[in-house]
């Protein structure tokens, strides 16, 4: 007899755990964000909210890297006054200031150019 009732605790406890189980899993389902559907623009958009962050990067960057610069040519100041004309400064800085725009007008291409590519694989596999 107590054989039989301890088998029926424990299927008990069994299918109480179980419907448990199944009662958290469909909550977790039916309270889930549902995915939105996103056509060509919605990809375009998150396309450009990427590149929009990783120019926010090379921003920071840049600016951590002007600021350090900057620190290093202040406590090296005289040295450096010593060894440097002003229209050679002058110059160097245009030619740093030119390198730089190439580069970042580099990266804006190539980065174009991999949207555009992206939107084309897109449109191919969209049939577009």
């Amino acid at each position: 007899m107590r054989d039989a009732e301890n088998r029926d605790e424990e299927l008990d406890l069994l299918t109480a755990a179980l419907l448990g189980g199944l009662i958290g899993a469909a909550a977790g389902f039916l309270l889930r964000p549902r995915p939105r559907p996103r056509g060509v623009l919605g990809k375009i958009d998150i396309a450009s909210e990427r590149a929009a962050r990783r120019a926010r990067r090379v921003r920071k960057q840049v600016g951590r890297q002007a600021a350090d610069s900057a620190s290093w040519v202040r406590g090296r100041g005289d040295a450096i006054a010593e060894h440097l004309a002003p229209d050679e400064v002058g110059h160097q800085v245009k030619k740093y200031l030119g390198d730089a725009r190439e580069r970042i007008s580099d990266a804006v291409e190539e980065e174009l150019r991999d949207l555009r590519r992206a939107i084309r694989r897109r449109r191919r596999k969209l049939g577009v």
